[in-house]
């Protein structure tokens, strides 16, 4: 695939059109032009009143690409660079099945790739199914009477599921072409794949997200609604299980682990849980990151672990312990409160 960058088109204008472009630029006959991809779409208003788009293009020709590329002399245009990403399946299928605790964004796409691992998953969410939320929303807006257990703070999609859909990130990684697809295929209009402000809509993404669960469910993958997540269970500073209530119905139970994936959002009740549960001092995270230190960072690299106002001295010592080469230092809020252990690991 050849890329052609920056092709300007009016505002009005028929995509059809950039086939004829991309010809010109190649300087090849129409024919010779078989397949042409939408890469990114922007708008360009810097000139106003002249306002145009700008389409970044892969197109796909007959004959030898770089042969093209050298022939035309076009600086816009260069061999497109493969992007893809794609789910590796479980080396070792027989493993327990891993626990998703969260169905915003981040857990129901781990969930999603668990499942297209082969992992099915189990995944525990507090909040209701988007339909049932839709409804308990719609409610709230008309009568001002909140359901505490279902609303548009938590449940299927996380709160953006009733935002207005727009997809932003400040990240280049190689998997967001494959995030925006998974959402085309769920229903999201095509040209999220290539907008520059992709924008899904509440209106669509309302049932994209349910179709997405529908995905995970129909391979293996399990989805537990009204599930909420109390506390943790662990032995000689392992994870071993979960602590779970059930808004529902009222029950207490709980689930056996050897893993969980913890995507509980930014609510300010589900930040200090785990710490809750960190043991009897507090420490038992702290102590697996710093011992596992070095299949979590490179040499070089930096290790923050964020803390209690009390915990200062209690890192410190941990970090001596396990990291005796390394550089540590307390970091303070706004408040003057020690907030954050700065660790820079030596480069070697």
């Amino acid at each position: 695939m050849i890329r052609i960058k920056d092709i300007p088109l009016p505002p009005r204008h028929n995509v059809s059109q950039l086939s004829f472009e991309a010809a010109q630029l190649l300087r090849v006959s129409n024919s010779t032009i078989r397949k042409v991809k939408i890469v990114r779409r922007s708008i360009d208003a810097r000139k106003k009143p002249d306002v145009k788009y700008n389409y970044t293009i892969d197109v796909q020709v007959n004959g030898n690409e770089e042969k093209i590329l050298r022939n035309s002399r076009c600086k816009k245009a260069s061999i497109a660079p493969w992007t893809g990403y794609k789910v590796k399946p479980l080396k070792n299928p027989d493993v327990s099945r891993p626990v998703v605790v969260g169905f915003g964004p981040a857990g129901m796409f781990a969930a999603l790739v668990l499942a297209m691992a082969g992992a099915q998953p189990i995944v525990l969410e507090r909040g209701e199914d988007a339909e049932s939320r839709h409804e308990k929303v719609q409610k709230f807006w008309q009568t001002g009477e909140l359901d505490v257990r279902s609303n548009v703070q938590f449940g299927e999609g996380g709160a953006g599921t009733f935002s207005d859909g727009k997809l932003n990130t400040g990240v280049n990684n190689p998997r967001i072409p494959w995030v925006l697809e998974q959402f085309v295929l769920a229903g999201a209009n095509e040209e999220i794949m290539y907008d520059a402000k992709p924008h899904v809509g509440t209106d669509v993404l309302l049932h994209v997200v349910q179709h997405i669960r529908n995905k995970i469910i129909s391979l293996g993958g399990e989805v537990r609604f009204n599930t909420q997540v109390t506390g943790l269970c662990t032995e000689n500073g392992k994870l071993t299980g979960l602590k779970l209530h059930n808004d529902a119905t009222g029950e207490n139970s709980e689930i056996k682990v050897d893993g969980a994936f913890l995507a509980v959002g930014l609510m300010p009740e589900n930040e200090p849980f785990a710490a809750l549960d960190g043991g009897e001092d507090g420490l038992i995270f702290y102590r697996a990151i710093l011992r596992d230190y070095a299949s979590l960072v490179k040499p070089g690299g930096l290790i923050l672990l964020e803390m209690a106002f009390d915990q200062a001295e209690d890192l410190k010592r941990l970090a001596a312990e396990y990291l005796p080469m390394a550089s540590v230092e307390i970091l303070r809020d706004l408040g003057g409160n020690d907030r954050v252990t700065h660790i820079t690991l030596p480069k070697d």
